[in-house]
């Protein structure tokens, strides 16, 4: 975690980040030494993390185990330890209020000095992730200046991750301001539920909006916003319009509503969404090349022209800022790459051929990432370019075991990967990815080998879901 963050609170969020993204035991002394403390004071963090909510589940030979069962991701642990923190809480104020030092310190219980160190680990911070943004402190009082963008995007994902857990909850949804802003944007665009997402983003993109406009901060890249002229006369927007000046005290002018609607959340919903024709034809090249690579593919006219709206309206508007501490689209793109690498070196080889440039690396991985998203969801990339291991099971066991582990991870797997029984092991063997076996096999086959002893356990299950490697999910 980053080192804006108390010491205490990066090191919880760490811990809980490993956990929940590892399925089996992590040793407590390798956890430990990866969080850079001793084991008491890891041991504390543990007991401190379960009295909120015990989901860490401690075994003196086998280590640490995050509980699934609780129905809890990291992100809520996120939100939680976020709110917790003095300087996350120092950063929503100076977005809020623009205080001066005096009385922020005071509200805050620490000392102007401490205060102007967190002031300083946030401007390295900023600097470090090239934002374009710091905190300045002009006559005692503190505020944000910069890339007035930037500042908007970054404060909103705090604002979304401080609020995840109200979200979670659906506590969110009782909120009036809320409520009349998501009556508007459902009359004026083309939503459906599954768009529930992006808007409540697109919400605290709104909040941001508010509190930097209601301090006299314009963002005059105004290409990147909605002009709310055409909806000045809807019932919809006069309750929005109402709501927002009882709430903030802020007169609720066009000028004000033309700064908050953010295209990159509302343009693929927009009934007339201006593109950029040169990105739009590059974009239609890329994705005809695309859909030429697979030959099995029946794509009609009006599917195609829908991706390759989505597809433009991401390489368009996708903002430069994409999250706030912790950047989980890099940790998507990552998983994305195991599975379907090839598919990207090949859109690479596109990207090169038609000429996309993308200004940084981040915008490259977000354009592979929003790809595979839109063919997932358009076509099914999934089935033509990913085959299913071939896990054999060559046992010498019961038949009712042999039966047992075959209906078990049959559950567990589902469709993921194909099971054979091992009937004529020359011939089998040397088809499948995988061999569950109890025989010792010749050397070549030892690659594949999945040790079964006589009992399928989950620790067993998830072992064997981390051996099949994600590579053998590619297709030939």
């Amino acid at each position: 975690m980053e080192t804006v963050l108390e010491n205490d609170i990066s090191r919880k969020l760490t811990l809980i980040s490993e956990l929940y993204s590892t399925h089996h035991y992590l040793e407590i002394q390798k956890v430990a030494c990866l969080l850079g403390c001793s084991k008491k004071t890891l041991i504390k963090d543990i007991a401190q993390i379960n009295e909120h909510l015990a989901v860490i589940q401690v075994h003196r030979t086998k280590g640490l185990l995050f509980d699934r069962s609780k129905g809890v991701n990291f992100h809520y642990f996120y939100s939680v330890y976020l709110n917790d923190s003095i300087s996350v809480k120092m950063l929503y104020e100076i977005l809020k209020k623009e205080p001066c030092i005096t009385s922020l310190a005071l509200d805050l219980y620490v000392s102007e000095s401490k205060l102007r160190g967190l002031v300083d680990k946030w401007n390295a911070y900023f600097l470090k992730r090239q934002l374009r943004m710091s905190i300045k402190t002009k006559l005692n009082v503190l505020s944000l200046t910069g890339n007035e963008t930037n500042i908007r995007l970054f404060t909103h994902y705090m604002l979304y991750e401080l609020q995840f857990n109200q979200i979670y909850t659906r506590e969110i949804r009782k909120d009036e301001v809320y409520q009349a802003y998501m009556a508007f944007i459902s009359s004026q665009f083309q939503l459906e539920h599954s768009d529930h997402y992006e808007m409540t983003q697109s919400y605290f993109y709104v909040l941001a909006s508010i509190y930097r406009t209601k301090k006299g901060h314009f963002d005059h890249n105004l290409p990147n916003y909605y002009s709310a002229v055409k909806h000045v006369e809807t019932e919809a927007f006069s309750t929005w319009q109402e709501t927002m000046m009882k709430a903030f005290q802020l007169p609720f002018t066009l000028t004000v509503a033309n700064q908050l609607l953010h295209r990159y959340y509302l343009a693929r919903y927009c009934r007339q969404t201006v593109l950029h024709y040169e990105i739009q034809q590059k974009t239609s090249r890329f994705v005809e090349v695309v859909l030429q690579n697979f030959t099995k593919l029946t794509v009609s006219d009006q599917l195609k022209q829908r991706m390759i709206k989505d597809l433009t309206v991401n390489f368009q508007y996708e903002p430069d800022v994409t999250f706030f501490l912790f950047n989980t689209s890099a940790l998507i793109f990552k998983s994305q790459h195991e599975y379907y690498h090839l598919f990207f070196m090949e859109l690479d080889a596109i990207f090169k051929e038609n000429e996309l440039k993308f200004s940084t690396i981040a915008r490259k991985q977000s354009f592979h990432r929003e790809m595979i998203y839109t063919m997932n969801a358009e076509i099914n990339l999934a089935k033509y370019i990913l085959k299913r291991p071939i896990v054999a099971v060559y046992l010498f066991e019961r038949e009712e075991i042999i039966k047992a582990l075959t209906n078990v991870l049959q559950m567990f797997f589902g469709d993921r990967i194909e099971i054979q029984r091992v009937i004529e092991p020359n011939l089998q063997l040397e088809q499948a990815d995988w061999v569950i076996t109890n025989y010792q096999l010749p050397d070549e086959f030892e690659q594949q080998r999945i040790d079964f002893q006589g009992i399928v356990t989950i620790d067993w299950l998830y072992r064997m879901d981390e051996k099949i490697k994600l590579q053998s999910l590619l297709r030939e």
